[in-house]
This record gives C-alpha cells, sequence and structure tokens, in this order.
C-alpha cells in the first residue's frame, strides 16, 4: 500500500469539507441487514477507484459512529482498498435496546462477535465476488471485538491493524476490580439498564482538553457533527454495558484464544492513552503467533486524529504493513456462519 496524502492540520478543516466528505459521499452505498429478527445494524460500503489490492472492514470504537473515521475511510481507499464500515450495535443508526440514544446498553459481549459473522457473511462475503483478501480495522473497542474475532475464526481475515485496541481498561480513582463488583451488584440488583456511576447523558458539554482527540482540528470536525444528529450521542454506558467491557478485556487476552490467530497482526499503541492499558496490549501481542506492536509515545487514545508527524508516521507503518503481508493474503478465504466460544461459560443476556 502506498502512502496516501494526509490531510495536514492547517488545512484540515478546508480539505475535509472541499475534498473529503464530498468524495465518500459520490462513493457510498449504505443499508441495514438483519442480524437477528428484528435487529437491523447499519452499514457503508465503499469501492476504490484503484486496482484494488483487498477489502478492509473497519470497526470503530466504544460510543463511536461511523463518520468519525470518514479520514480513515478515505486514505484506504485512496490505497487500492475497498472499504466496509459495520456500525456496531447500541450505537449510530444500529439496533438499540434503550430509547434513550446517549444510553450504551449491550447485553452480551459476545453478540458483538455474532453480529460481525453475520455482517460478513451476508453482507460483505456476497459481494467479493473477485474473493479479495479481507483485512481487519479496529480502533479501541473495535479492536478487541477484532482480536476476539480473529481467534475465533481464525481463516477469515488475512491481516489485522488494532489501533489502541482496548484489550485492558484503564483504572481512574476506582480500580477495575471493584468496579466490575459494583457493575455485578448493580445487574442484581435490576439496574442493568441504567447509567453506571460517573456517565451521564449528552448534554453538549465536551472540551477538546477533555477529549482523547489528538489534534484540535479533528476534534472540532466531530464535535460539530455530534449535536446535529441524536444517534451519534452515545455518551454513557450502563452497569452491564461496563461489565461486559471488562469480560470482554478478559477473554481477548486468555493464552489459548490467542493461540489461535493466524493473520497477521499490527497493534499500534499510544502513549498516553487515559483509557486502555499498554499492558494489556503486549500481553495480547506476545500471545498471538503472528503479532507486532508499534509504539507512539506522544499519541492519545485517537493516534489517527493526531498531530501531522505522528499521523505520518501512523501510516507508513500500516502501508509497510499491508505491503508486507499482501503476498500471505490467500483470496477467497470462506467465512462460516455460526461464533464458537468454548472459553466461557458465560450465557447470554437479552
Amino acid at each position: 500500500m502506498k502512502v496516501p496524502e494526509l490531510l495536514k492540520e492547517a488545512e484540515y478543516a478546508g480539505r475535509m469539507r472541499n475534498e473529503v466528505l464530498p468524495y465518500l459521499d459520490g462513493r457510498r452505498t449504505s443499508g441495514f441487514f438483519e442480524a437477528a429478527p428484528g435487529q437491523a445494524l447499519y452499514y457503508e460500503h465503499y469501492d476504490t477507484e484503484e486496482e484494488p489490492r483487498g477489502i478492509v472492514v473497519i470497526l470503530h470504537g466504544y460510543s463511536e459512529s461511523l463518520p468519525k473515521h470518514y479520514e480513515t475511510v478515505y486514505y484506504f481507499l485512496r490505497g487500492g482498498y475497498h472499504v466496509r464500515q459495520l456500525s456496531l450495535r447500541g450505537h449510530g443508526k444500529s439496533y438499540r435496546y434503550v430509547s434513550d440514544p446517549s444510553l450504551i446498553h449491550v447485553p452480551h459481549w459476545r453478540l458483538f462477535l455474532t453480529d460481525l459473522d453475520a455482517y460478513l457473511g451476508k453482507v460483505v462475503k456476497p459481494g467479493n465476488r473477485d474473493g479479495l483478501p479481507l483485512i481487519l480495522f479496529g480502533h479501541s473497542m473495535g479492536g478487541a471485538i477484532g482480536g476476539l474475532y480473529l481467534e475465533r475464526r481464525p481463516d477469515v481475515f488475512s491481516a489485522a491493524v488494532l489501533s489502541s485496541p482496548m484489550m485492558e481498561l484503564k483504572s481512574s480513582s476506582v480500580p477495575i476490580g471493584v468496579q466490575y463488583l459494583a457493575e455485578i451488584g448493580a445487574c442484581l440488583a435490576g439496574r442493568g439498564k441504567q447509567y453506571a456511576a460517573r456517565t451521564k447523558p449528552y448534554d453538549g458539554t465536551w472540551t477538546f482538553e477533555h477529549s482523547n482527540a489528538g489534534t484540535r482540528p479533528r476534534w472540532e470536525y466531530w464535535a460539530g457533527e455530534i449535536p446535529r444528529h441524536r444517534e451519534y450521542q452515545t455518551w454513557g454506558a450502563s452497569w452491564q454495558m461496563g461489565r461486559e467491557l471488562i469480560r470482554m478485556t478478559k477473554a481477548v487476552r486468555a493464552k489459548r484464544s490467542c493461540a489461535r490467530v493466524r493473520a497477521d497482526v499490527l497493534l499500534l499503541s499510544a502513549g498516553r492513552d487515559r483509557l486502555v492499558t499498554q499492558r494489556g496490549q503486549e500481553e495480547f501481542i506476545s500471545r498471538i503467533p503472528g503479532g507486532r506492536i508499534e509504539y507512539f509515545p506522544d499519541a492519545t487514545h485517537e493516534i489517527y486524529t493526531a498531530e501531522d508527524p505522528i499521523l505520518s508516521r501512523y501510516w507508513t507503518c500500516i502501508a509497510d504493513f499491508l505491503t508486507e503481508t499482501a503476498e500471505k493474503a490467500a483470496p477467497g478465504t470462506g467465512i462460516r456462519n455460526n461464533t464458537e466460544d468454548t472459553d466461557s461459560g458465560d450465557s447470554h443476556e437479552q
């Protein structure tokens, strides 16, 4: 993959408005599919103008929506990849369990895996008539979901880029173990669908300094979108959602599961990350056969919004990795229909 011409901070607003968004508007196809009866998930697809090298499937992070990654979509398209974006359940225009647009509630983390499996099997694979290799790009929670999927479906993706993946949550004033016990207690008390402690509905008060963005122009773009779209105002986790995030991070680092991964994996780790730990990322990458890690000491959690020098190195790493792995990519990989999970006895809670 050739490194695309990146948007510089000084020109970001103008190029995003006049170049990137119109380009994507002209190439977008979108729709819904039923991941389960009565549960429709939204997706957006884009085809490159270049000779396609593969298909990149993007999984966004916790509380995010698809437009936040439009710059990333643009770069992959310019680099010669078709792009497929899935809006995760509980987010954006996809199925919600609650009417409050600010509350993020998903009963069980495995639902994300069955959703991804259904999306690939029902939507992505039927459209991949040329048998192009599938490449996963996952940010934060999307990176954790991606890691879990690589473990349970090792025959689907030929390569994966995990950007600041949520392999272990970073504790704040309350240790993760104490937080987990509080979440279990709240669920047992029937408060699973209520806002967890220290979370709240979207109220429009948000600053760059309290965000996880690396540059103000990129933060301003997304901050300007949120007030105009209720479906983008996902803001606070339910007690049950918080519990499932912790369970997810434990499951993705399980030794037996990690050993199943067959895809080449590039993990991009931010040194100034306030949300997830490098320890969890290092543990995961050390347990998979084809993994490597690249550190960005001065980057915040959202490395894809970083300053020009960091962003340039970020995309150089991605481009070099995809070039190296392209020769290994086997076209026409198969997709099965059901998600296996032999690592945990937790049941689905609908």
